[in-house]
Order: structure tokens, then sequence, then C-alpha cells
């Protein structure tokens, strides 16, 4: 009572009447109501704001929520007993009140400072504040929320929409109630749908009739079910729709039964489909269903459809084939094994194809036959690969003379390689003789002849031992095994041992990997590598030679290698030598091919041959990269398993 004689300042007994009977009123009521004064910004900024509130007046059911009484709580600030109300956003509305002088209704989940409950609020400006009145709706919220979940449970969709009429006519319906099926249907919740129009969501409902359905429903009182496609607005589904009149709203269930209608599509178009394959088909098909005896066995198959192209295969016409059995028509096909094969696809329900010679009833040639199970029987289709057949007859004889022409041309090469050796080894000698004892006759210049004999001949059988391995690389291949790398190196390091000491050439090693392979050509590789790298220095340059190991990308192999998904390693032997033009880059992978003359630089040119020879054998390849001046990099990619 004294809280509110020190808002009303009237003193006389009858005002103290008016008070009195206003603070009963309003202690009364089961809602909140308070007077909340604004307190500004001090000194006053510009623009001022409102930075509290202050309690003036309010009613027995705020100061129970706050557990105070009237005279501990009237004078205070909001943010004491509400320390939260700005972070939550609740004093933005209020401030908004005072601020523009509108009045606000809205509902608000206050959930801070130890409360946690649903209110409806009604703020209202007067004098130097507002009217503060909210009711505690968290019962019915806790309702609504058990409704809602009850109802976005069930698997159907369910709506219920008010009609908007415009001089007694409908003109759109307004969703009032919806659950999360319904929602899905436009990517929303059902929170966001609610009071919203239909024709926001739904835009085409009148275009297709649904709105009209709806309409005659909510104006004549009559329940409608009918199945729809809704193929509008996003939405692709068929429907199973049932509209009911409910308290001047319109209730509406959708019954989605897409995957069956698309499943009865489906079986329509794979029925239509068979068909025009059959027809169109150059294969044979032909659809049969097995014929059983008494005691469940197969013993036969009857003709239910074939196509023009198995007709026109066997000679026989369309009508007479269809109702007709296998074994009549063809009573060969039991003693040439079709029968078993059909039979067994009946029994395991497995698929099977195979390849077949037939050669009677009329029918000539190899066939490729895929049988396939087939609700009650099989569907069988028929290629005829008799051409096929004799072109691989044909490439086979061609393998085995080609195989037979390359052995025997190793075999020579090996043999002449061989045969050669000794005459060259004649010659060498005879020449040594010949100097030692008759050098002073011939003077200087049969000496030099001679030397240059012994020179020529010494190339030739350099010439010959490279040819022979790189025969041995051609022909011959271990079985893989695992080959640590990094020990491949190493021995061929000590090999080289002298020709590194006496060039001074420096050679760092990665770590590298283990892959499968054949020891004996990754030796060859390396070596024939690192002997060019040591081989083709510049002039006053001290080689240094770099062996590095990293995984490669699929980008940098050929396609033919891609295809084999296997992981691969790159293996790069980099020196600072010569270098050659990148134009060369295939070119001095060839046999005999030599970029520089033998005055220059010693070799027979089939070094690199045998290193893409060794490569190619590994399921890998070899590139090169350089630049004149610049020095060359061989990288290798190998496959790691």
């Amino acid at each position: 009572m004294d809280n509110a004689l020190r808002l009303f300042s009237e003193t006389n007994t009858e005002a103290q009447q008016v008070v009195d009977l206003l603070q009963g009123m309003i202690d009364a009521s089961p809602n909140l109501i308070t007077y909340c004064e604004a307190v500004w910004d001090e000194p006053p900024g510009y623009p001022r704001r409102i930075v509290d509130f202050i309690y003036r007046l309010g009613n027995q059911a705020v100061y129970d929520l706050v557990s105070l009484p009237a005279e501990q709580v009237l004078g205070e600030r909001m943010t004491r007993f509400f320390p939260s109300v700005k972070e939550i956003g609740l004093f933005d509305h209020y401030a908004q009140v005072v601020e523009t002088g509108q009045a606000q209704h809205f509902e608000f989940h206050y959930q801070a400072d130890g409360y946690d409950g649903w209110f409806l609020i009604n703020a209202v400006p007067m004098m130097a504040g507002f009217v503060l009145s909210f009711t505690d709706i968290t019962e019915q919220k806790r309702k609504d929320v058990r409704l809602q979940a009850v109802i976005d449970q069930a698997h159907m969709a369910i709506v219920i929409i008010r009609p908007i009429r415009e001089q007694g006519r409908i003109t759109d319906f307004v969703i009032t109630l919806v659950n999360q099926a319904q929602a899905n249907y436009v990517g929303q919740t059902p929170q966001a749908l609610v009071g919203s129009l239909a024709s926001q969501y739904f835009t085409s409902y009148k275009e297709i009739g649904l709105f009209e359905r709806y309409r005659r429903v909510a104006d004549e009182g009559v329940t409608e079910r009918f199945e729809f496609h809704y193929d509008a607005d996003g939405i692709n589904a068929w429907v199973d729709i049932q509209a009911t009149p409910l308290d001047g709203e319109v209730l509406i269930t959708f019954s989605d039964f897409t995957d069956v209608k698309r499943a009865q599509l489906q079986l329509q178009q794979q029925a239509q489909l068979l068909e025009d394959v059959l027809a169109a088909s150059p294969a044979s098909i032909a659809l049969m269903k097995p014929v059983y005896d008494e005691s469940g066995t197969i013993t036969d198959f009857v003709f239910s459809q074939v196509n023009q192209a198995l007709s026109h295969l066997t000679s026989q016409p369309i009508e007479k084939m269809v109702g007709t059995s296998v074994e009549q028509l063809f009573p060969y096909y039991k003693e040439g094994g079709l029968f078993d094969h059909y039979r067994a696809v009946v029994e395991t329900g497995q698929p099977d194809r195979f390849e077949v010679p037939y050669y009677a009833d009329g029918v000539k040639g190899w066939f490729d036959i895929l049988v396939g199970p087939q609700a009650d029987g099989i569907v069988i289709n028929f290629v005829d690969i008799t051409l096929l057949k004799q072109l691989q007859q044909q490439l086979e004889s061609k393998v085995a003379e080609l195989n037979s022409a390359n052995e025997n041309l190793q075999q020579f090469a090996y043999v002449a390689s061989h045969d050669l050796q000794e005459p060259l080894r004649k010659v060498q000698s005879f020449s040594d003789v010949l100097l030692s004892r008759y050098g002073p006759l011939v003077g200087d210049s049969g000496q030099d002849m001679m030397h240059r004999m012994q020179a020529a001949a010494a190339r030739m059988q350099t010439l010959i031992r490279d040819l022979l391995a790189y025969s041995r690389v051609t022909s011959n291949r271990e079985l893989f095994v695992p080959v640590a790398l990094s020990e491949v190196v190493n021995d061929v390091l000590t090999d080289l041992d002298f020709s590194i000491q006496e060039s001074h050439t420096v050679i760092d090693v990665d770590e590298l990997p283990t892959v499968p392979g054949d020891q004996r050509q990754l030796r060859q590789l390396f070596q024939n590598l690192l002997v060019n790298a040591i081989k083709f220095v510049r002039p006053g340059e001290t080689p240094h030679i770099k062996i590095t190991s990293r995984p490669a990308q699929p980008d940098e192999l050929t396609p033919a290698l891609q295809t084999k998904q296997k992981p691969y390693v790159a293996l790069a032997v980099e020196d600072n030598g010569i270098g050659f033009d990148q134009e060369f880059q295939d070119r001095i992978f060839q046999l005999f091919e030599r970029l520089h003359s033998r005055s220059q630089y010693q070799g027979t040119g089939i070094g690199l041959a045998i290193c893409k020879r060794v490569v190619e054998n590994h399921d890998g390849q070899i590139r090169a990269h350089s630049a004149p001046g610049q020095g060359a990099t061989f990288v290798v990619y190998l496959p790691t398993v």
C-alpha cells in the first residue's frame, strides 16, 4: 500500500481508496504486472540510451516471483533481480517500447538467472517507462511441445490450415499446425512454417488443383481423400491425401507412397524395356521355363519368349518356338551340355557364362552364352563368336610363330656373340705379337695402324658384350623377389669404386625403398645410370651425383601405368654433367643411339637402351630431364608392390 502511495502523490482519503482499489485489482490478477521507469545514461550522451529500469509499482505475483517483499523490490533496478536480461535480448525489447512508444506483444523463453520458463509478454509504454505484463505459459508450451513431438513422430505428414477470406471468398490458407514430416518437403522446420501462408511454401498448389479441393472441404464441410502426384515447388512425390474439416479449419494428412509408385512405374518400364530389347537387340535372347517331372526333376525347358535375332540364328519362326520344348527343336542341346548349364542356373539361382561350339540342329558356330535366373525361369543371351574364335586361333598361331622366331633370334644372337668373340681375341693377340716382334720394322706409321686395329677390335668386343647384355635383359626374367635398392646401389658403388676415386665423384644417396624385381637387372639399371653420370662430366668440373626417392604422383605416370592402380616410387639419378637438349629425351633410349662422337666420350649407345628395357620388364617407366650444360636427371618409376 505504501508503495502505491509513493507513485501517486494524492493524500486525501478518496485518492487513497482509489490507490487501494487499483493495488487490489492488480494483486488479484494471476499475471505478473509491474510498472518500470527507464534509467538513462549519466551524464547524458548523444544519442541518449537506456541503461536500466527501476521497479516503481508491481503486484504480488511479481514479489512472489523474486521471493521478496514489495519494499525490497520497488525502487530497485531490474538488473539486480535479472542480471542476464540484457544478454538474452529481453532488455532490448523493453528499451524499444520506451524509445519508440510502440507496444510489443511476444512470447519469450527465459532461461537464465535460475529461471527456465516460457512467458507471454505484453509491454505498453507509459509516462517515463512502460507497463509490463507477463503470463507464465510454460505448462501450455510443454503441452504444445508434447503434442508437436507426437505428431512429429507420425510417419505421415500432418498439417492444419485456416482459411483466409476476402469478401466471404477463400483466397488462401494460413498454416496453424504442421509436423516435421510435412516440413521436410520444403526443407523447413515446423516452427518456420506455422503462421505462414500455404502459398508461400507451396506456390503452385493453386495451379495444380490442391487449393480448390481444400476450399471445397472448408466451404462445404466434406471430407475428401484422393491420390495426387505433386510435381512442383521442388517436390516430386506421390501422396495419398485426406482433407477433413476441423472447427473452421482443415486437417490434412499426407501418406507418401512415392517408393511404391516408382516401383510400379519401374516394373512397367522394365517390362516395356524388355520387350524393346528383345525386339531390337542384335544378340539372340530367349526366356525359358523349366519342365518338371513328377519327382520335381527338371527334364526340359520351354521357350516362353524369343526375339527376332534368335529366330534368324536358328532358322525357326518365333511363333513356332514360343511354347515349344527346347529338346523338340534342338535335341542336341542335352548331348552338347547346354541343358546341364541351364538346369544348374535354375537350381542354384546363380548366373552362368560359358563358350560352346554348336554344330547340329541347323546351327553352326561358336557361341558365348550368358544364362541368368529370371522369376520362375531363365533368360539366355547367345552371342555368335564364330568369327572371333577364328581370329583368336589365327592370332594364337601367329603368336606361337613369333615366339619361336624370337627364341631362334635370341639363340642366334647369343651364339653369334660368343662365336664373334674368338676371332676378335685372335686379332688382338696377333696384333700384340706383331707389335712386339715387328714394331720397329714397320715404323711409327705401321705401329699406329696396329694400335687402331687393336682399338677397333676392343670396341667390337665391348659392343658384342653390350649386345649380349641387352639380349639377356630381353630374354631372361627371373621370378620377382623383394629387392632392397639401397643394397643394390651400394654394390654398384663398390664395383665403380676405382672410377669414383679417379674422377673424385661425390655421390649422395637417400634411403631407398624395397621393391619387387629381378636383382640382377636392377643392378644393371643403376650401374648404367651411374656410369653415364660419371662419364659425361663437364671439363674441369667435379662430378656430383644425387640419388633420391619419393612416392610417385598418379599424374606422373603414363595412362597405361595408371590403369594398374599400383603405388609407384620415383627414383631420381641427378648429375651436374654436360646435359643434353630435351628434344632428344626419347632418342637417347634407342639402341646404338649416341649424342656425342666416340672421340669425345667412349661407349656403344646400348646402356640407356638396357635401362629402358629393365624398367619396362618391371612394369615401370623411365624419363629424362636435361638442358645443355645443366646436368641431367633420370627418373625411374617402379611399382612398390
